[in-house]
C-alpha cells in the first residue's frame, strides 16, 4: 500500500464495526498490526508510524466533536481532565501491534 492511503486505510479498518467480516468487529477491539522487513529504512518505519498515530488521533477527535489541533493540546496537557477526552480515548483505544521483522527481502 502506498503510505499516502495508510491513514485512510487504518480508520477505515478501525471504524468497521463488523461491516466487512475481514475488517474489524469494532473500535475497542481493533488491532492495527504491521510487519516490517530488517532491511526497512528507520525514517520510512516512522512515517508509517505518524500515519497511524494521526488516524488514532482523528477518529479520537471526531469522537470528541474537537480538531486534531484541540485533541492533541488536550492530551498533551497533563492537567487537562474531562470526560468526552477519556471517553474517546476508551472509545477508540490506541491498539497497535508490531511483528518481528522477517528477514531482508522476505
Amino acid at each position: 500500500m502506498d503510505i499516502k492511503n495508510l491513514k485512510e486505510a487504518a480508520k477505515k479498518f478501525i471504524t468497521n464495526n463488523g461491516k466487512d467480516p475481514l475488517s474489524s468487529d469494532s473500535p475497542k477491539e481493533a488491532i492495527v498490526s504491521f510487519k516490517t522487513d530488517r532491511g526497512t529504512n528507520y525514517e520510512f518505519y516512522i512515517k508509517v508510524m505518524d500515519e497511524l498515530k494521526r488516524a488514532y488521533n482523528e477518529l479520537r477527535a471526531e469522537q470528541m466533536g474537537v480538531t486534531v489541533d484541540e485533541f492533541l493540546a488536550f492530551e498533551n496537557d497533563p492537567e487537562y481532565k474531562d470526560e468526552k477526552f477519556d471517553a474517546a480515548k476508551e472509545a477508540i483505544p490506541y491498539n497497535l501491534s508490531e511483528a518481528e521483522p522477517t528477514g531482508v527481502g522476505n
